[in-house]
């Protein structure tokens, strides 16, 4: 285990697995819904509920998400809170940047997708539970 999270924090891989499951399968089910949509001609109807089915999943990652971190002791909750914020904000200031960097034709508006800010969220998550821990040490 990794020795720069507090023991409210650790937990085995299979335990980690079993919580991000809805994650994994938001991503799973975004991949074959692009495969999917790119390889059949479809209603209207039905491309916009492929399209959106890997919101399902996402919003129960979200309740399994919330329910960890209110089973967290008061402290890894603030961390995490702090954590979280910075994730969110600077995913959107990710995202503001991209867009007017786009709007000055200097990128390409679709050069970030969802999973670049899927990723830029993760990591920025990590750099703020590791920033949170360190000032409280």
């Amino acid at each position: 285990m990794n020795n720069n999270f507090p023991d409210s924090m650790k937990m085995p891989f299979i335990e980690a697995v079993i919580l991000n499951r809805w994650s994994i399968a938001a991503v799973g089910s975004a991949i074959m819904a692009r495969w999917v949509l790119s390889l059949t001609d479809l209603s209207v109807a039905t491309r916009v509920s492929i399209a959106l089915a890997p919101l399902l999943p996402s919003i129960l990652h979200l309740r399994v998400t919330i329910s960890w971190i209110r089973r967290l002791d008061e402290f890894q909750q603030q961390i995490q809170l702090e954590a979280w914020v910075i994730a969110a904000i600077g995913t959107v200031f990710l995202a503001m940047a991209i867009s007017l960097l786009s709007s000055a034709r200097v990128l390409n508006p679709y050069i970030f997708t969802w999973e670049g800010y899927f990723a830029s969220m993760i990591f920025l998550h990590i750099v703020g539970t590791r920033t949170a821990n360190m000032r409280f040490k």
